[in-house]
């Protein structure tokens, strides 16, 4: 009987460096409107035309964003290997900043959310489940 052994290459792939950027896209027909987001594309134009596509679609609202053929996508980079997580809470403090600015966010989602805020969002889903589902009316003392 004969062992045979199979030797397997290593192959050591490209690795490829990834960039998280933070981004605001904005129309000058409406100063007040801004959307904030994030990616971990190598090109931001790749995301921005995910959005027409999916505003032109249907799938999502930007609000007046992509009405006129003005609107433009700035982006800011960030530092190296930020990515995921660390990347989203980023994101979070720019909409942070900006809402309190004073700008419409036309974002439809929160960026991050802290566990704190998860919390306070299961109490009123549970209160408001109970208020919709009770049987006798809440005694108080």
């Amino acid at each position: 009987m004969f062992l045979f052994k199979r030797k397997i290459p290593l192959v050591i792939m490209k690795q490829h460096i990834v960039f998280g950027k933070i981004y605001t896209i904005t129309n000058p027909d409406y100063p007040d409107q801004v959307y904030v987001g994030s990616t971990e594309q190598p090109h931001i134009n790749g995301r921005k035309y995910s959005h027409i596509k999916s505003n032109k679609n249907g799938v999502l609202s930007y609000g007046n964003l992509f009405d006129t053929d003005k609107y433009e996508c700035a982006c800011q980079y960030l530092k190296e290997g930020l990515l995921g997580r660390e990347l989203r809470k980023l994101e979070r403090e720019y909409y942070d900043r900006y809402k309190s600015d004073g700008y419409s966010l036309t974002n439809q989602r929160l960026p991050w959310i802290s566990d704190e805020e998860k919390a306070e969002a299961n109490r009123r889903r549970v209160k408001a489940h109970y208020y919709r589902h009770r049987k006798c009316p809440l005694k108080i003392n």
